[in-house]
């Protein structure tokens, strides 16, 4: 008795399929917008039941796959040029240190000359010249302060997208393991069935 009852449902499976084929397979929308948890929501939601198990058309499975890889692929791309930016940040704020490092030194020098002395062809108080100096080394330090707040800021950008990134992986590897998992529970089922068909 159970024989006969799965060979109708194989072979209403196989018409739906085949039916589905000449259609030009089913048009499902949902599976181009939303987030991946949404669309794997959505295949689930509309998958249809044997017993226990939900049956996934691979055509779904297979999109949804591909929206994730495509997420990876821009989350890569953007990690990879915060990475880029946050080491030119990294060799601007070197930069400026040593510019700093390099007048604060010039500066401990002037105080030991004379009060007037020739600067570039002319002639130059030591208070003329130290004010000038300050104020390059405020605006470099300003500079610097800038410069060392925006690295911490994409610092913390880039840490958001790793974070976000390890996040779509282990989303992406629970899925694929739960349906490697279903799938090998379906064909236990079936065989188990076949086996008992084939027995009876």
């Amino acid at each position: 008795m159970k024989y006969p009852t799965l060979l109708i449902l194989l072979f209403i499976a196989f018409f739906t399929v085949a039916q589905e084929e000449n259609q030009g397979g089913i048009v499902q929308p949902e599976l181009d917008t939303g987030s991946i948890e949404n669309q794997f929501d959505y295949i689930i939601t509309k998958s249809s039941s044997f017993k226990e198990f939900q049956l996934i058309r691979r055509e779904s499975i297979l999109k949804v796959k591909k929206h994730a890889l495509d997420s990876l692929k821009i989350v890569r791309k953007e990690l990879n040029a915060s990475n880029s930016y946050k080491s030119n940040q990294e060799a601007t704020v070197e930069d400026l240190k040593n510019k700093v490092t390099s007048l604060q030194n010039k500066l401990d020098g002037v105080v030991q000359v004379k009060d007037e002395f020739t600067f570039l062809g002319g002639s130059c108080t030591k208070s003329t010249y130290n004010s000038m100096v300050w104020s390059i080394i405020v605006v470099l330090t300003i500079a610097l302060i800038f410069f060392v707040l925006q690295f911490k800021n994409n610092y913390a950008t880039t840490k958001k997208t790793k974070d976000e990134l390890n996040k779509l992986e282990d989303e992406l590897d629970q899925t694929k393991k739960k349906a490697l998992k279903k799938e090998q529970e379906l064909m236990r089922k079936l065989q188990d069935e076949l086996n008992k068909n084939h027995s009876g």
